[in-house]
């Protein structure tokens, strides 16, 4: 799915080429705005005020909205002066709902795996330097001028680490449909331990609870578990095993013995 740019240019921002060039980016850095206590609209006033000191070219946030705050064709002060000279900058606005979060989430990784990377041809590669995809965290690692770490801990609380974020990119940036994951919502439905066992000749099963995690080995037609807790995931049953992975609760593949 596409998502509407809302364009609310800040007033008197300037426009300072990047350093191969006006258009010509080499860097997409994933940012968090690191303000429990800010809103979406608040990050928007803030960086619309103190520009002289620190803005982004977008930010994502209220829902799902994506609001381009300056030119991309031109720097930001987003990361410090010794990478601000080759990078476009996102922001995240933060938010405590999980609905809310989910919507802000698409809307982050289909701009900045997608859309921006194809607008200015940036490959894909992932904090592993120039070009390509990074996280402030890694700037302030690799290039130095900031001490932010972000947006590492903000993703974590919704379930989401740098190496999901990193999938979510790629999978992104390889779409023709520009599809975009959510991060997966994991109920606890039950916790009683029984036995299940495969009636299909070759089954995937799961490293966590997640359906994009699977493992590189499928199991076998009457191979036997035992079942440990029952989730909800994105909508659909699975079984957490007692030795820690994961398998679909769907009947057509395996039956409770």
């Amino acid at each position: 799915m596409a998502f509407n740019i809302e364009k609310r240019h800040i007033p008197g921002a300037p426009q300072k080429a990047y350093e191969k060039g006006v258009g010509k980016p080499e860097i997409i850095v994933c940012h968090e705005c690191g303000n429990d206590k800010s809103t979406f609209e608040g990050e928007i006033d803030y960086m619309t005020r103190e520009y002289r000191v620190a803005f982004t070219q977008y930010i994502v946030g209220g829902g799902g909205r994506i609001v381009e705050l300056a030119d991309p064709n031109y720097k930001a002060y987003g990361a410090g002066p010794k990478a601000n000279p080759f990078t476009l900058h996102i922001e995240l606005a933060r938010t405590k709902d999980r609905a809310t979060f989910e919507k802000d989430y698409a809307a982050y990784v289909w701009l900045i795996g997608y859309y921006l990377p194809k607008k200015f041809d940036i490959p894909f590669c992932f904090n592993a330097g120039r070009p390509g995809i990074v996280t402030h965290k890694y700037v302030t690692k690799t290039w130095g001028g900031s001490t932010h770490q972000d947006p590492d801990e903000y993703l974590a609380r919704f379930g989401v680490t740098i190496d999901q974020l990193e999938k979510d990119l790629k999978a992104a940036y390889h779409s023709e449909d520009e599809p975009v994951r959510k991060p997966a919502e994991v109920v606890k439905s039950d916790s009683k331990e029984f036995k299940i066992k495969v009636i299909v000749d070759s089954l995937y099963y799961y490293t966590k609870a997640d359906w994009n995690a699977k493992a590189p080995k499928p199991v076998k037609k009457n191979d036997v578990f035992t079942v440990v807790n029952t989730l909800t995931v994105k909508g659909s049953k699975m079984y957490k095993l007692k030795s820690g992975t994961y398998i679909t609760a769907n009947t057509k593949y395996v039956k409770v013995i």
